[in-house]
């Protein structure tokens, strides 16, 4: 049985894979989200007459998305996890984003603040989302060329960026889903597979792709100080 959660974007959510049966609760993100993930997942486990002696591995979105939501998401994994001495593994944002709809190809675009966006391209192969490109960060005037077919075009980005997208991919005749997507549960389902056999420390890192987030707080911090 699998918990996984999810807080790199608009939307907080968590999910139970259990006998190939998934259970996944949804809310809007918000600051309070590291306060209510335990209490919440406990709900989950408590309706499902299940406690966390039960739970046999940890998965989280590893990002990329909000810096302070990936660290959140995996700070609270690792902490589980070690604690329970069970397996754990992250998840790419933009993966998790592709593999919503397998069966098509997918551009995943994260908003990555700063006027920039993530970007991952994903072909279908067998009903498969298949990583085409290093995941990256991008200005919006600067996006990466695409050869995908009729692609889905999803991710937080999409409502902010729409115009810099379609005017870069609209050739490709894509389709834009535009709403925001909770995650945990298919981040539950891609990590079936990837869980190891005991707790590994290597495998509770989080993605960010940049490191001017970093910077950016480093810089703030100075600001306050002069």
């Amino acid at each position: 049985m699998i918990i996984s959660l999810d807080t790199s974007g608009p939307l907080f959510s968590i999910a139970l894979l259990r006998n190939g049966e998934l259970e996944e609760k949804t809310y809007k993100g918000n600051r309070e989200n590291s306060e209510r993930i335990i209490i919440e997942i406990n709900s989950l486990l408590k309706d499902s007459s299940l406690s966390f002696e039960d739970v046999q591995g940890l998965a989280f979105c590893s990002g990329p998305g909000s810096f302070s939501g990936v660290r959140v998401a995996s700070g609270i994994a690792y902490g589980i996890a070690f604690a329970k001495n069970i397996p754990i593994v992250g998840v790419s944002s933009l993966e998790a984003l592709a593999a919503i709809h397998p069966e098509k190809n997918t551009i995943s675009c994260v908003d990555a603040r700063m006027n920039q966006l993530y970007i991952g391209m994903f072909e279908s192969i067998n009903g498969r989302p298949r990583q085409l490109n290093d995941l990256g960060v991008y200005d919006p005037g600067t996006l990466p060329s695409s050869r995908l077919d009729n692609p889905i075009i999803i991710g937080s980005g999409v409502k902010i960026y729409h115009e810099e997208l379609r005017s870069k991919y609209d050739s490709l005749n894509p389709t834009f889903i535009e709403e925001d997507c909770p995650l945990a549960g298919v981040v539950a389902r891609l990590a079936k597979n990837r869980l190891g056999d005991v707790f590994d420390l290597a495998n509770a890192s989080p993605i960010y792709i940049r490191n001017k987030v970093a910077n950016t707080i480093i810089e703030r911090q100075k600001n306050k100080k002069s």
